[in-house]
C-alpha cells in the first residue's frame, strides 16, 4: 500500500474485498483449496469461516505455515511486547506516513529474533572465526512489507488486543 491507501481496513478491505473476493473471482461452483502464510494464514482463516458462516461453504481445505488464529494462547515475543498502549502509539505514528514501512516492519522482526538472527552468527564471525550459516529467515526479513495503518491498527487490535477470531465474536459482513 502507498501513503494515500491508509485507511484500507483489515476486514472489508483484506478479508472482503481481498481474499473472498479472489474466491468469488474463482468460481462460485467449484470448491477451492485455500493457503495462507503468516499474516495471510490468519486473512484465509477468518475468509474461510465466513464462507462456512455465510453458508457457501466453496472452502474444501485450508493449508496454513506459520499462522496465528487464537492470540489468547501463548504468541511468545511477540504477544509479550503488544499491548494498547503499543497499538495506540505505533498507529499515531503510521497515520502520518500512512503506512508501516517495511523498515519499521523489518526493525520489528530484529528485535524479536536480535539473538539467533544477529548475536549468534556474530559470536560465531567474531569469536570462533567460523563462517557464519545462511539463514532462510534472514531472507524472508529482507523481503519488505507494507501495511496500511488502519489496516495494521485494526489487525492489532481484533487479533492481538481483543482476540475476536477466537472467542467467535469477529464480523465479516454481519456475520460473525
Amino acid at each position: 500500500p502507498r501513503p494515500h491507501q491508509r485507511n484500507l481496513t483489515f476486514i472489508n478491505d483484506y478479508v472482503v474485498n481481498g481474499v473472498i473476493a479472489a474466491m468469488d473471482f474463482i468460481t462460485t461452483d467449484d470448491e477451492i483449496s485455500l493457503a495462507g502464510l503468516c499474516l495471510g494464514g490468519t486473512l484465509a482463516s477468518i475468509a474461510t469461516a465466513y464462507d462456512g458462516a455465510s453458508g457457501v461453504n466453496r472452502v474444501a481445505s485450508l493449508s496454513l505455515i506459520v499462522t496465528l488464529t487464537d492470540f489468547g494462547l501463548d504468541t511468545g515475543k511477540m504477544g509479550a511486547m503488544i499491548d494498547q498502549q503499543l497499538v495506540d502509539r505505533v498507529y499515531a505514528q503510521t497515520r502520518r506516513s500512512g503506512v508501516l514501512s517495511e523498515w519499521d516492519m523489518g526493525s520489528g522482526w530484529v528485535w524479536l529474533t536480535s539473538a539467533g538472527l544477529y548475536f549468534g552468527p556474530a559470536q560465531k564471525r567474531w569469536l570462533f572465526g567460523e563462517a557464519a550459516p545462511a539463514m532462510d529467515l534472514l531472507a524472508w526479513n529482507a523481503d519488505g512489507t507494507r501495511l496500511a495503518s488502519e489496516m495494521h491498527r485494526e489487525y492489532l487490535q481484533k487479533c492481538y488486543i481483543d482476540n475476536e477470531f477466537a472467542r467467535g465474536v469477529l464480523e465479516v459482513n454481519g456475520i460473525r
